[in-house]
């Protein structure tokens, strides 16, 4: 059996675990000067203000889970808490607050049934006291939750579909030949470095078989995701997460194993007894960006359906296990083909008309 291919990718991530403050930090009422959420202005002091107005907000009310980190900055995981509170307290899901609006109103009286009411600036506690000393916040950490899943699924994984099918027909109007290149054969040259010719090379051949298969896979997972998709089985720290920077795993040529078993072990002697037929989904992929978490499930997806470790046309990662640009610049041209991150890059730009913006968030 293959080994399992993690996703690392290693610009922008933060080495330091991300500052979670405790609850007393909220004051009543919750204001924010402009929209907070998808759309919105997103100024850092009100995305702070709703951060730490829905850490507040316990669970079985629509609160997050985990607790958000109160970083001030709009990210997948405010996004989702967003969403959360608002499809369990109000009557529509738009991931935004507006001054004034609904979710602020609903969010406000759900924190004055729950906690004492305090100015607005008091700095009066409003965690529970041991003694004299108060609570300390949890300690950072983070475990993919089925509710995360089920986000990915309905958000990120019918635009992953949508750029594999656009890729799909680029690849078909790249075969069209004619008396100058074409932007089809453009865009195929840029990525995978192929000259079209008629017939075809072998290793476009081989870019469209790889692009069929993970367009099968992506089939199948719009009509059950977890056939395809698993969550991670750990909870990590946040300090773990910035040293993995892992986004997802899955092994070369796993579309064939199905009923097998992998064992993923950690250093800390922990281990876990996972479906080989699967990719994992794991924590650091929800601190990407839009485009990255897009990517991310194409270039797992190409690793899945390619041939197996040690098979020629197998779908590799960079020998330095970096999808970093300054690692993909320098492969040669005939390794390109063979790289799983050129497939998530040429997809996304055969259906955005534009390079994948490829950042992890601020944890």
């Amino acid at each position: 059996m293959g080994r399992l291919r993690c996703y690392c990718f290693d610009q922008s991530c933060r080495a330091t675990a991300p500052r979670v403050e405790p609850d007393n930090q909220v004051a009543l009422p919750v204001v924010v000067g402009r929209s907070v959420g998808q759309g919105g202005a997103n100024v850092r002091n009100d995305v702070l203000t709703i951060q730490q107005a829905l850490n507040a907000v316990g669970t079985s009310q629509g609160g997050p889970t985990p607790r958000l980190a109160t970083d001030g900055l709009m990210g997948p995981l405010t996004r989702a808490a967003i969403g959360r509170f608002q499809k369990q307290n109000i009557s529509f899901v738009d991931f935004r607050i507006d001054p004034n609006g609904p979710t602020i109103q609903a969010l406000n009286r759900i924190l004055r049934a729950s906690l004492p009411i305090l100015a607005s600036g008091s700095s009066r506690s409003l965690a529970p006291r041991s003694g004299v000393g108060q609570v300390a916040p949890p300690a950072p950490t983070f475990t993919v939750t089925d509710e995360m899943m089920e986000q990915m699924f309905e958000d990120t994984l019918p635009i992953s579909r949508a750029c594999v099918k656009s890729a799909l027909r680029t690849l078909t109007a790249a075969k069209v030949m004619g008396t100058i290149e074409s932007p089809a054969q453009t865009l195929v040259r840029k990525h995978f470095a192929v000259l079209l010719s008629d017939p075809p090379p072998p290793d476009f051949v081989l870019i469209e078989r790889t692009f069929r298969a993970i367009d099968r896979e992506l089939s199948v997972a719009a009509l059950s995701p977890a056939t395809t998709f698993i969550k991670f089985p750990f909870t990590l720290s946040f300090n773990e997460m910035a040293e993995s920077r892992t986004l997802a795993l899955a092994i070369s040529n796993g579309v064939t194993m199905r009923g097998e078993t992998v064992q993923l072990d950690r250093t800390n002697g922990t281990s876990a007894t996972l479906r080989a037929d699967a990719v994992v989904i794991a924590p650091v992929y929800f601190f990407a960006s839009s485009d990255l978490q897009i990517g991310t499930l194409i270039h797992e997806l190409a690793h899945f359906v390619g041939r197996p470790d040690g098979h020629p046309d197998c779908i590799d990662d960079p020998p330095d296990r970096s999808s970093s640009d300054a690692s993909l610049a320098r492969l040669p041209p005939d390794r390109r083909p063979r790289i799983a991150e050129f497939y998530a890059l040429f997809a996304f730009e055969a259906h955005f008309g534009r390079s994948m913006f490829r950042v992890l968030l601020k944890f």
